[in-house]
C-alpha cells in the first residue's frame, strides 16, 4: 500500500507544480484548482479538499523551497519509506544525495547488505516457463471440453511480444524488447520498478538484457500455445492457434497512411487502441475465412430474402 500511496503523491505533486506553472499561480491556488476538476462521485472531489486541507501546508512549504515531489512525498508521514528499503525516485536527485529531506531513509546500520544511496539493482522477474504455460493451458482446455457443447470452437493467440510502446514525452513509438538506448523516461521505468508496482517489469524496463530475456521468453510461450493447438485433440471442440499480428497491422495501417502511434492507446502508452483492435478483428476474420471456414458454418440459404426484406444492413 505504501508504493501505490508513493507513486500516487508523486504523480499528484506533480501535476500541482506543472498547474502552478501552466497557471502562473500559487501551490495553493494550483491544488484547489486540481480538486476543482474531479467529479463528485465516490466522494473525489470532498476528498481531495479534506486532502489538501491535511498536508497542504506542508507541500506548499517544500515546493516553496524548491524542493522536487519527490523529496515533498518522502517527507510526507503517510509515504515515508521504511529503513532499508531502496531509495525510490522518478526525478533526479539533488547535488547532495542524502541532504536533509533524505537523511536516514536509506540508512540501517544493523544490516550489513543496505548501503546508503545505492541503487538497487533491477531484480529478475518470475517468468512463466513454457512447461507451466503448457500444463495450465491443458488443464483449462480439459475443463472447457466437459462444458463447451459438441461443435465448439476454441481459439489460442500468441502473446503480444511485438505491441510497441509509446513514448508520450518525445512522440514516437517502440518496439517492446528494442527499446533505444537512449529513452529519457528511463527515470519513470525505474521509479515504478523500485516501488514495486511496474505493469511490466519486463519490457518498461532500461535494462536491456531483461528485455531481451522477456521477448525471448514471451516467443517461447507463444510456441507452447501453438504446439498445444497442433497436439491436442478434444472431443467437444476444434482447437486452433493464431498469431498475435500487431506488427502486420502496423504495416497494413502505414500502407493506408496512417502512423504506428495512431495504434497505441495513448493513456497507458502500451495497449492496442480501439482503431488497431478492429484492425485486428478484421485481420482474424478473414484469417478465418481463408483458413478455417468450417468454424463459420454453412451461409444461410435465406440471406437474399432477409436483405430483401431489411436492406444491407452492413453485416450487424
Amino acid at each position: 500500500m505504501l508504493f501505490h500511496s508513493l507513486a500516487g503523491c508523486v504523480v499528484v505533486v506533480s501535476v500541482i507544480e506543472q498547474l502552478a506553472q501552466v497557471h502562473n499561480s500559487t501551490a495553493q491556488a494550483s491544488m484547489e484548482r486540481l480538486c476543482s476538476y474531479l467529479p463528485e462521485q465516490l466522494f473525489l472531489k470532498s476528498t481531495c479538499y479534506l486532502v489538501v486541507s491535511m498536508f497542504g501546508p506542508d507541500i506548499i512549504k517544500l515546493l516553496s523551497a524548491d524542493m522536487n515531489a519527490d523529496v515533498v512525498c518522502h517527507t510526507l508521514e503517510f509515504c515515508k519509506q521504511d529503513a532499508g528499503q531502496p531509495l525510490c525516485h522518478l526525478y533526479p536527485l539533488p547535488k547532495t544525495l542524502r541532504g536533509y529531506h533524505w537523511r536516514g531513509r536509506d540508512c540501517n546500520d544493523s544490516d550489513g547488505t543496505v548501503y546508503p544511496g545505492r541503487r538497487r539493482r533491477d531484480p529478475v522477474p518470475e517468468m512463466t516457463t513454457p512447461e507451466q504455460l503448457y500444463s495450465k493451458v491443458t488443464e483449462t482446455l480439459k475443463f472447457l471440453n466437459s462444458h463447451l457443447p459438441n461443435g465448439s470452437h476454441v481459439f489460442l493467440s500468441g502473446l503480444p511480444d511485438g505491441t510497441f510502446l509509446w513514448d508520450n514525452l518525445h512522440d514516437r513509438y517502440h518496439p517492446l524488447g528494442q527499446l533505444n538506448e537512449d529513452v529519457t523516461y528511463d527515470q519513470f521505468y525505474t521509479f515504478l520498478s523500485c516501488l514495486q508496482v511496474s505493469p511490466c517489469h519486463g519490457w518498461m524496463s532500461s535494462n536491456k538484457t531483461l528485455r531481451t530475456l522477456t521477448s525471448q521468453r514471451a516467443e517461447q510461450l507463444s510456441d507452447t500455445l501453438k504446439k498445444i493447438a497442433t497436439s491436442q485433440r478434444f472431443t467437444n471442440f476444434n482447437l486452433f492457434y493464431v498469431d498475435f499480428d500487431f506488427q502486420e497491422i502496423t504495416k497494413e495501417w502505414q500502407r493506408r497512411g496512417g502512423q504506428p502511434w495512431q495504434l497505441i492507446e495513448p493513456v497507458d502508452g502500451f495497449h492496442p487502441n480501439e482503431v488497431a483492435l478492429l484492425l485486428l478483428a478484421d485481420r482474424f476474420w478473414n484469417k478465418v475465412q481463408r483458413q478455417w471456414p468450417e468454424v463459420l458454418g454453412k451461409e444461410n440459404p435465406f440471406n437474399p430474402q432477409i436483405k430483401q426484406v431489411f436492406g444491407d444492413q452492413g453485416g450487424h
